[in-house]
C-alpha cells in the first residue's frame, strides 16, 4: 500500500536522526496497536506484533498516557512487563511518540537502541514532529481511498444509467416506431379517403411520434457526451418550424373552453427555441394562436399574441 510505503520512509528517517537501531510504526486496529512498518530490524518481531494499550510495554504506555515516552533503561523499569522480547530482541533504552489525531492516539512511533543511552529532549521533540506527518499522512491517505471508493461508485452508476438508457430507448423505441409507422400508412391513405379534419389530426399524431423519437434520442445523445464520445457541432435552426412544431404541441388545448394554456404555451415556445443557434440582434420572438387563447401573458382573445422577452432571445443567439 502507499501508505506503508510512506510510513516506512519517515520511520528510517526518523531512525537515522535520532541514532536508534530499529524504529517502528503502530496503527491502532480495534483496543490493539499492531506493527505496520519498521526499520533497522526484524520487521516482525516475535511478540511485538500486536500491543496492549497498558502500562507493560512502550506501544502501550504512549497510547495510554498521550504524549512522548523515554525509557532509560527497560532491565530498570519495574513497570515493563515484556521481558522475554528484551532478553531475545536485545534492546535497553526506549523512545515513543504518539500519533494523535483530534487528542485520541492512532498509532505510536517506536524508537530502540540496543545499548543504555537515553533519548534526550531534542530526540522526542524530533520524533513528535514525525509523529504529526504520519497523522497528516494516514489522514490523506484515508481520504485518497475514500475519493477511489467513491469514483468507482460513480462508474458503476454511472454503466447502471447508460444500460438503463440504452433498454429504455429499445422498449419504447419499438411502440413508438409503430405509431409513426401506422400513422404514416393512414396518411398515405391506404385503406381508404380522409377528410381534410382526420388528415390534419394524423398527421399530428406522426409528428408528435417523431418529436417523441428525437427526444429520447436526445437522451441517449447526452448519456453519449457524458461518456464523451460524441462531438458537438453548432448549426443554423428553422426557428419558424419550431414555433410551429410548439403550436401543435398545444392547438388541441388551445381550442378547449375555459381558461387557455397561455403560460403554458410560453414555456413551450422556450423549449422550442432552445436549440435554435442563431437569431437576428434584438429579435423577440411572438406566437399567434387563432382562437381565444388567455392566460398569463396573452393579449384578449380573439387574435391571441405570447411575446417571448429580449433575454429568451438572447439564449438562442
Amino acid at each position: 500500500m502507499a501508505i506503508e510505503a510512506l510510513l516506512h520512509t519517515l520511520i528510517e528517517t526518523a531512525t537515522n536522526l535520532c541514532q536508534a537501531d530499529e524504529g517502528f510504526v503502530y496503527l491502532r486496529e480495534g483496543a490493539d496497536y499492531v506493527m505496520r512498518v519498521g526499520h533497522g530490524g526484524p520487521s516482525d518481531p516475535l511478540g511485538m506484533q500486536r500491543l496492549r494499550r497498558d502500562m507493560g510495554s512502550l506501544v502501550g504506555r504512549t497510547a495510554l498516557l498521550g504524549r512522548p515516552v523515554a525509557i532509560d533503561d527497560v532491565l530498570a523499569d519495574p513497570d515493563y512487563t515484556l521481558k522475554e522480547a528484551q532478553q531475545r530482541l536485545g534492546y535497553r533504552s526506549l523512545l515513543g511518540a504518539p500519533l494523535l489525531r483530534d487528542g485520541e492516539p492512532i498509532g505510536v512511533i517506536s524508537l530502540w537502541r540496543h545499548e543504555v543511552r537515553p533519548f534526550g529532549e531534542p530526540d522526542q521533540r524530533l520524533v513528535s514532529t514525525f509523529a504529526d506527518q504520519a497523522v497528516i499522512a494516514i489522514e490523506n491517505a484515508s481520504l485518497f481511498e475514500q475519493l477511489q471508493a467513491r469514483t468507482h461508485q460513480l462508474e458503476v452508476a454511472g454503466r447502471h444509467k447508460s444500460e438503463f438508457l440504452a433498454s429504455m430507448s429499445h422498449e419504447l423505441r419499438t411502440p413508438l416506431n409503430a405509431i409513426i409507422g401506422f400513422s404514416e400508412v393512414l396518411v398515405d391513405e391506404m385503406f381508404g379517403p380522409l377528410n381534410d379534419k382526420q388528415m390534419e389530426y394524423l398527421r399530428d399524431i406522426h409528428a408528435s411520434g417523431q418529436h417523441l423519437l428525437t427526444l429520447i434520442n436526445d437522451v441517449l445523445d447526452l448519456s453519449k457526451i457524458e461518456a464523451g464520445r460524441m462531438e458537438l457541432v453548432a448549426a443554423e435552426t428553422d426557428v419558424p418550424q419550431l414555433i410551429e412544431a410548439a403550436m401543435n404541441l398545444v392547438r388541441e388545448r388551445a381550442e378547449r373552453p375555459g381558461p387557455g394554456p397561455g403560460a403554458a404555451l410560453r414555456r413551450a415556445a422556450w423549449r422550442a427555441a432552445g436549440p435554435a443557434k442563431r437569431t437576428g440582434p434584438g429579435l423577440g420572438l411572438h406566437l399567434h394562436a387563432a382562437r381565444g387563447i388567455t392566460g398569463i401573458g396573452m393579449s384578449t382573445p380573439g387574435r391571441s399574441q405570447v411575446r417571448i422577452p429580449q433575454r429568451a432571445a438572447r439564449r438562442v443567439q
